[in-house]
């Protein structure tokens, strides 16, 4: 699955871009090193899911 990692709001640029990188890597970061907790209620059953980051873009106006 692929999900969006955050939005930058506003038709400007964002003085500080790290300030709205950073809380959201630092929650993929936990999730890297410790696992993400799935429930299976089917089965009643908790796994770990390992979390990789693959494809960090933005899109064509974004980047500019």
């Amino acid at each position: 699955h692929v999900r969006p990692g955050g939005f930058i709001p506003g038709p400007n640029k964002p003085k500080n871009l790290d300030s709205f990188l950073c809380i959201g890597m630092h929650h993929v970061a936990a999730l890297q090193k410790e696992g993400l907790q799935i429930w299976d209620a089917d089965r009643n059953l908790v796994f770990r899911s390992d979390l990789y980051l693959l494809f960090p873009t933005a899109n064509g106006p974004g980047l500019v």
